[in-house]
């Protein structure tokens, strides 16, 4: 997650950069135990604006997974 996006435009995959590392973060903090990383992980995909529709749902699940492990109130609502 730390390493910067190259300025290279060929074989360069910007969804990694964009997205996908952070969701990889927050379904791997969440295996391991680490839920409140897992929770702000999601947090900053739901609300980072780069997240893919399709994938939206998903992460919102994450999200209330992760809630509910740290036993915080009602789910997160879903966006309109």
């Amino acid at each position: 997650m730390e390493i910067p996006q190259p300025d290279d435009i060929l074989f360069v995959e910007h969804g990694w950069y964009d997205w996908r590392c952070l969701d990889e973060l927050a379904v791997a903090a969440y295996w391991m135990g680490t839920y409140r990383e897992s929770l702000e992980a999601c947090e900053k995909l739901l609300d980072g604006g780069k997240l893919p529709a399709e994938h939206r749902e998903r992460v919102t699940a994450n999200h209330d997974f992760a809630r509910t492990r740290l036993s915080i109130g009602a789910p997160r609502p879903q966006p309109a």
